[in-house]
């Protein structure tokens, strides 16, 4: 998966921002073995975020579009996002966020998932962070669990 953000606007006296991301999930997993579709999908978003004190609330609503596996239809379908972060001196953060999509596959439901984070700062502009989620959906999965690492250019 590879995804590029653009902060499309940043008035610093309001503290309001835009920033506009896309997104692709590249095909390579084996469909016969049941580990994806072995297709490529795609997604656009915008989100909006303000910065109060040491706090940043956001909203975003984006759209994915799925590929085509043979023989299992995929709806395209928007998702969203809201919450919060706030910073812990010197280089830490935490918050949460409220996550979800339409379904992608008639009749099914859509997913909802609770996502808190912990983010560090690192040397050279790089960030680590670590995440869990609960999912509140039946089409969610009940939990998980991660850890990404990004650098902004």
């Amino acid at each position: 998966m590879a995804s590029a953000t653009y902060n499309a606007h940043y008035d610093r006296e309001s503290q309001l921002g835009i920033d506009l991301t896309g997104k692709v999930k590249l095909g390579t997993a084996d469909r016969q073995s049941g580990l994806g579709t072995g297709e490529n999908d795609f997604s656009f978003g915008a989100e909006v975020y303000k910065t109060i004190d040491r706090m940043t609330v956001f909203a975003g609503i984006g759209y994915t579009i799925f590929g085509d596996p043979p023989g299992f239809p995929l709806d395209n379908g928007f998702y969203y996002s809201v919450g919060a972060t706030w910073k812990l001196p010197p280089r830490d953060s935490i918050g949460f966020s409220l996550d979800g999509r339409q379904a992608i596959v008639p009749g099914a439901d859509p997913q909802r998932e609770l996502l808190g984070f912990w983010s560090r700062a690192l040397e050279s502009a790089w960030k680590l962070q670590a995440y869990f989620l609960i999912g509140l959906a039946d089409a969610s999965p009940d939990w998980g669990a991660g850890l990404s690492v990004a650098r902004p250019f």
